[in-house]
């Protein structure tokens, strides 16, 4: 960093070194000079009406105590501006001590070019913060669509869980009602029950109304005839109340 400065009618130049860091809690550039050193109080990064990047700078100075009689701390500012070269920023400063003078700072290893459309900089900073934002989003969504999955899943044939819960519903219906001793006959009119209330199930349609539709295919598949009719209401029944479902109308017990 290359310093001319003008104070109390005399000018001059000196070398000093500056290190800038730029991060999520802004930017802070710290400078050590032979008799100073500066530290930074606000730093922002605009656009000019052109559109060309500008770097408004303040900061504090504190001079080295190496006499008797030691300056006290001021204030300054600076407008510091991106060269054409894309590693470098110059600028006019001042100061409440009535000095004044001009800075160029010389990017000495940086793996971020910086150029005249402030690449390096402000942008930066919102290219980060919306990263994290869409970040937040991209998780948020992941866990929405987790719980409508488990909520849903039921309306969509709820799955292992659900049809297994349909398999031992019709096993016990079966049993209670003591049905078809004839184990082929049981045997068939529970599977074709099964299937046909998890193709219900899937379609979120299973009540009671379906579950005796689903009764009386079932037995009139597996060749049972109409005078079957009571057996048919209890299968229903008692599927019905396995499953969980409250009747549409009461029926009567014998």
């Amino acid at each position: 960093m290359t310093v001319n400065w003008c104070r109390d009618g005399q000018s001059g130049e000196l070398v000093a070194t500056a290190r800038v860091v730029e991060g999520v809690d802004g930017i802070d550039m710290t400078v050590a000079a032979p008799g100073s050193n500066s530290h930074t109080l606000l730093a922002h990064w605009a656009r000019e009406p052109s559109g060309a990047a500008v770097l408004y700078y303040l900061f504090q100075v504190e001079p080295k105590a190496f006499g008797p009689n030691p300056a006290t701390p001021y204030k300054g500012a600076a407008v510091l501006r991106p060269g054409e070269d894309g590693v470098s920023l110059s600028g006019n400063y001042w100061t409440d001590e009535l000095s004044a003078g001009h800075y160029v700072l010389t990017r000495l290893a940086d793996p971020a070019p910086m150029d005249a459309a402030m690449e390096y900089g402000p942008k930066h900073s919102v290219e980060s913060a919306r990263k994290m934002r869409k970040l937040f989003f991209i998780l948020a969504g992941i866990v929405l669509l987790a719980i409508l999955f488990f909520l849903l899943k039921p309306l969509f044939g709820g799955g292992d869980a659900w049809e297994h819960r349909i398999d031992f519903s019709v096993k016990k219906a079966s049993e209670a009602c003591l049905l078809d001793s004839n184990t082929v006959v049981r045997r068939n009119i529970e599977a074709d029950l099964s299937a046909r209330l998890k193709t219900l199930g899937g379609r979120g349609a299973t009540t009671e109304q379906t579950t005796r539709q689903s009764v009386n295919e079932a037995f009139s598949e597996a060749g049972q005839m109409a005078q079957d009719q009571r057996l048919r209401d209890c299968v229903t029944e008692r599927t019905d109340h396995f499953l969980g479902y409250q009747p549409d109308t009461p029926k009567a017990r014998s």
